[in-house]
């Protein structure tokens, strides 16, 4: 069933990093952070803007943040919460370590300081990226205090690429044997195609081309389901599998 997944099909993203994700929320759960920022998606009430002092709490900058982004809906709740932590582990680190609670007295050594104390506390360099860009973004986009600049372009953690290492042959079986009709049936579109979790949950008939490519389909959505202009997956992989089908 399973023995000619061609490598392509096999490399998808989404089956490639399952391992590295599940590592890395095993090590985000054993370092929790503190005072974290609300998770509820209720917003809070309005915080005062400082008259002209700029003294905007950094913990502050990040509640209206997060409120920002659940009043945009432009994210799913389990990526708002994800961000709410790990802005709430910086803000954190800034007052334990750095002994700073305001958005005007950072700097760049403090961004420099907190991606070397992730690299100490064993983060990976894709998360640490990941979190850096986070917390930019938070300086940017916070409704309180726009910052900006703080980091170089050689702050940000260099990595080298890595192969990626999709479910074998082994472990599909094992989860085809446990699956129900429609997980099973899951499960082979998903290696099929190589579509994410999300563009699969958003998948419209209308995005389907069964006359050219039986898997096919042009539109790659975001998470709340609006189309990504300009963009298509599954063309050439869907051909590769429709040719055996």
């Amino acid at each position: 069933l399973v023995s000619d997944w061609s490598s392509d099909v096999c490399s998808s993203d989404l089956f490639a990093t399952a391992r590295k994700l599940c590592l890395e929320k095993e090590l985000r759960l054993s370092n929790p952070a503190l005072n974290t920022p609300s998770l509820r998606k209720e917003p809070t009430k309005d915080l005062p803007v400082p008259a002209g002092d700029g003294r905007v709490r950094i913990a502050d900058a990040i509640e209206k943040y997060i409120d920002q982004c659940w009043a945009e809906n432009n994210h799913v709740a389990k990526t708002v919460k994800v961000k709410a932590q790990e802005l709430g582990r910086f803000a954190e680190f800034c007052r334990v370590q750095r002994k700073k609670e305001h958005v005007a007295d950072l700097n760049r050594a403090d961004m420099l300081a907190y991606r070397d104390w992730m690299f100490k506390e064993g983060y990976m360099p894709w998360t640490v990226t990941g979190d850096l860009m986070g917390v930019t973004t938070m300086l940017k986009r916070n409704p309180l205090l726009s910052v900006k600049g703080l980091l170089k372009s050689e702050d940000w953690p260099d990595f080298p690429d890595t192969e990626p290492k999709p479910y074998t042959n082994e472990e599909v079986r094992a989860m085809l044997s446990v699956a129900d009709e429609d997980e099973a049936l899951f499960i082979r579109f998903m290696l099929g195609t190589g579509v994410r979790n999300k563009e699969a949950a958003h998948l419209e008939w209308g995005d389907f081309d069964f006359p050219g490519r039986p898997y096919g389909f042009t539109p790659s959505r975001t998470t709340t389901g609006t189309p990504r202009a300009g963009r298509a997956r599954g063309a050439s992989r869907c051909q590769t599998r429709s040719s055996r089908h």
